[in-house]
């Protein structure tokens, strides 16, 4: 029982960290400088996942930019980019930015390399870190034996 609550622990520190730091990375992005860039390229890349055992989709978008007169390179959509098994979604962001079309670029202004074109935080992070405190506690609460 001791090694189910440890794969609890695990997962919920996992959900608290990953949760937090999307969130805090996003609330921070809103108040990056903004620049001109234009769209290189707009993809979906897709691949198999054993682990959910269906097929995850993910939108690729490599975008250029200048800061201070040196171009530079990006592709996040926005904090929280990652696949999903929704490939409606994909297209959707894939034909929001199409090849060669101008777009806004949000870059982070100790580190122009780091940049994004959505700004902001997504509900899902927070639910993370939500997800991944219910997951700790309850571990927790298993290890001194107040839950079984």
């Amino acid at each position: 029982m001791v090694l189910f609550w440890i794969i609890f622990l695990l997962f919920g520190c996992f959900g608290v960290v990953a949760g937090i730091s999307h969130t805090v990375r996003g609330v921070a992005s809103r108040s990056w400088p903004k620049t001109r860039g234009r769209i290189v390229s707009s993809e979906i890349e897709s691949y198999y996942s054993e682990k959910r055992s269906s097929t995850i989709y993910s939108p690729r978008v490599p975008y250029v930019y200048m800061v201070e007169a040196t171009e530079h390179r990006g592709g996040r959509v926005s904090a929280e980019d990652c696949g999903s098994g929704d490939i409606m979604s994909a297209r959707k962001l894939v034909a929001k930015y199409r090849p060669g079309s101008d777009v806004e670029v949000y870059h982070d202004p100790h580190d122009p390399d780091r940049a994004l074109l959505e700004p902001g935080f997504k509900f899902a992070s927070v639910l993370m870190a939500i997800v991944g405190m219910v997951f700790l506690l309850a571990a927790i609460l298993g290890l001194l034996g107040i839950i079984g």
